[in-house]
């Protein structure tokens, strides 16, 4: 039974980093987010994108530093641009 469950605990994790990286280098490559509800929100794509693909990484290696780095650049692809 547990390790059942330690399975299912991996695979989601798998597809969650999966998925970040996907949606990361969708945006770094094509300049927006994908899905509705990123779209509205995701100010900057590309800086998110990275965060994206730094986090997705970096998570299962244990890298703590480069995990909050990525954190911090989706934070910053939330920031609306400034206008001029």
């Amino acid at each position: 039974m547990f390790g059942m469950l330690f399975i299912a605990m991996l695979l989601l994790a798998i597809a969650i980093v999966v998925a970040l990286c996907v949606a990361g280098i969708h945006a770094v490559l094509l300049g927006r987010v994908p899905g509705r509800w990123l779209r509205f929100r995701v100010q900057r794509p590309r800086v998110w994108g990275v965060g994206a693909i730094l986090l997705a990484l970096t998570w299962p290696l244990g890298s703590l530093y480069a995990c909050v780095v990525g954190i911090g650049l989706m934070a910053i692809g939330y920031v609306p641009e400034e206008e001029s």
